[in-house]
């Protein structure tokens, strides 16, 4: 009988590869700071520290680097505030004021832990990607997609660095999971889970809101709901907890939701045309192929497959993909 470890050996062995990718050169450029929305998050977290405050509403002044939602940088308390004590510790405890200037002197201990981070984050969206690819067409699919995700130049760009990017990807991912188990039946859970997911990554970057659309789109594909969809109480359910997290997001970080809702960062006076719109698609387009050739390739050949194999999975992965890009 085939342990644990021998049945999830290939995947084990793909997440290996796909953490330590991430991890080499975690220090590059330090301390040295060249990467502006990582500074933005990092120094978001240190702010909090700093003012012993998790509410960058209350001093909006303080936090006006901090250009995306908190979530980004409540994430990175709990790894900053052991990796501080063990640092202030290992000196030998010289003042808290000098520390903290030599902190601010050399950020290198602040940007390798919230690289790491980086890194394992982009390692369990390999994990959840393999469990998108084994909904569609089960294991093997599972390790491709994995492996493609482990070994992709862009993501593993990404993941190097902390950014809002590589969590914005995980939640995105775990929305699109969730919404295929939905899709097929799912369970109760599965509407709450989504909910948890969109949520929390619009704590980090609005993007996950439109990924919860597919969530309603795979309610609406459910074979186990009737006509009452409207009326099943685990929709609702998701639709709540996602409410309830983006709004607690925008309640403790208001100034920045209001730049890109209506203010500079929303785009509301830039001109829009179909023409444009088209022409944004040729843009996305042309990066993937750009940035990832042989991935680009083996996507196109795999639409065909997916058609035939699953018209629900289909529209939903491809409908989002489409609507992701033409929205942003």
């Amino acid at each position: 009988m085939l342990t644990w470890l021998q049945r999830h050996s290939v995947l084990l062995a793909i997440l290996a590869a796909a953490l330590v990718l991430r991890l080499w050169g975690i220090s590059y450029g330090l301390p040295f700071r060249f990467v502006g929305d990582e500074t933005s998050l990092v120094y978001g977290a240190v702010k909090m520290l700093e003012l012993k405050t998790l509410l960058p509403a209350l001093h909006r002044e303080e936090f006006r680097t901090l250009y995306y939602p908190p979530v980004g940088s409540y994430l990175l308390l709990p790894a900053l505030v052991p990796a501080l004590g063990v640092s202030f510790w290992a000196s030998g405890l010289p003042d808290l004021r000098l520390f903290t200037q030599l902190a601010a002197v050399d950020p290198t201990l602040l940007y390798v832990v919230a690289r790491v981070l980086a890194a394992v984050a982009g390692t369990v969206t390999v994990l959840v990607t393999y469990g998108l690819g084994k909904l569609v067409g089960g294991r093997r699919v599972g390790w491709i997609a994995a492996a493609w995700l482990a070994t992709s130049f862009l993501h593993l760009q990404q993941s190097h660095f902390y950014r809002h990017w590589v969590l914005t990807t995980l939640a995105v991912a775990a929305v699109l999971y969730v919404s295929l188990r939905i899709a097929r039946g799912g369970k109760p859970a599965d509407y709450r889970w989504a909910g948890v997911a969109a949520g929390l990554g619009f704590g980090v970057s609005y993007v996950p809101a439109l990924a919860y659309l597919v969530a309603w789109f795979g309610h609406w594909l459910n074979p186990q709901v009737g006509r009452g969809k409207l009326r099943f109480r685990p929709w609702w359910e998701g639709a709540a907890v996602f409410a309830a997290l983006a709004i607690m997001a925008v309640v403790v970080h208001p100034q920045e939701f209001s730049r890109y809702s209506i203010g500079e960062g929303s785009g509301l006076n830039l001109g829009k045309s179909v023409g444009g719109l088209a022409a944004s698609l040729g843009f996305h387009l042309r990066n993937f192929w750009q940035l990832e050739p042989a991935m680009f390739i083996f996507a196109i050949v795999g639409l065909p497959w997916l058609w035939r194999a699953s018209r629900r999975d289909f529209f939903l992965l491809i409908g989002w993909a489409m609507a992701q890009t033409q929205i942003i």
